[in-house]
């Protein structure tokens, strides 16, 4: 960390070993299936679940991350490389590689963590298989 320009809010954050610690977190974005927003502006969840329910989606960058996509769109040789970390197969890498080229992530200080949420991913109509792009807040009083 000693080549980069830290923040003064962050000095006091350093570990004795000259290290800092960060949440690598992955933004929500209200569903489209959500008109209703409740107290705290979280998107109610529609139906028989909108009492302690809210409805969430993968929050998408307005463009594809650069370590993965080309700037024609094609897979980087970067992702060639070790497409395996995305899927068994190329072809389910690939299938991986078009739900993740726009995933908008962000770092956080762990002392910002007010408290921790309990979420999940809703399952597919009719089926037993989970939906990775749609997910279920639970909203409980404290």
């Amino acid at each position: 960390m000693a080549d980069f320009d830290v923040p003064p809010c962050l000095v006091e954050d350093f570990e004795e070993d000259g290290s800092l610690t960060f949440i690598l977190g992955r933004w929500f974005a209200p569903h489209d299936t959500v008109f209703e927003r409740d107290s705290c502006y979280r998107p109610i969840c529609p139906g028989p679940l909108h009492i302690n329910h809210c409805l969430w989606k993968y929050a998408c960058a307005h463009k594809d991350r650069t370590a993965l996509v080309t700037s024609d769109g094609q897979p980087t040789a970067l992702f060639e490389r070790q497409y395996n970390l995305f899927g068994q197969t190329m072809q389910e890498a690939k299938t991986t590689l078009e739900h993740e080229k726009r995933a908008y992530f962000g770092l956080l200080s762990p002392k910002n963590v007010i408290r921790v949420l309990s979420m999940c991913p809703v399952f597919l109509s009719d089926t037993s298989t989970p939906d990775p792009h749609t997910w279920l807040q639970s909203v409980t009083v404290l």
